[in-house]
């Protein structure tokens, strides 16, 4: 559900239940996005939020997974990366042999 109120807030959405009275909302700002998650009255504000392609991705089976700096390159040598890996740089060094630099923790294997 989408609407627009007089404070400024543009988007809400919300599941609740009145058995448990447990909530969760999910309200967009004009400036932030906001989590609240609430049980019997008691509000969770501002948890980490999950969003895929930035702090997190689903790998091959569907679950989702917490991001590591993630580096996609292309066979003529550009590149995309994730927030984690903004600061890396890609160099073709030959067919199939990239440089990667720029980013510290890289993991060895491919996920």
């Amino acid at each position: 559900m989408t609407f627009v109120e007089p404070a400024g807030r543009i988007g809400y959405l919300g599941f609740g239940s009145s058995v448990n009275l447990s909530n969760m909302i999910i309200r967009n700002d004009r400036a932030d996005c906001h989590l609240i998650l609430q049980k019997n009255g008691v509000s969770f504000n501002n948890r980490e939020i999950l969003i895929l392609g930035q702090n997190c991705y689903r790998d091959n089976s569907g679950y989702i997974r917490q991001s590591s700096p993630i580096i996609q390159i292309f066979p003529d040598g550009t590149f995309t990366t994730n927030d984690e890996s903004k600061a890396a740089t890609v160099s073709k060094l030959g067919l199939g042999h990239y440089r990667i630099t720029g980013v510290l923790g890289y993991i060895a294997e491919s996920v």
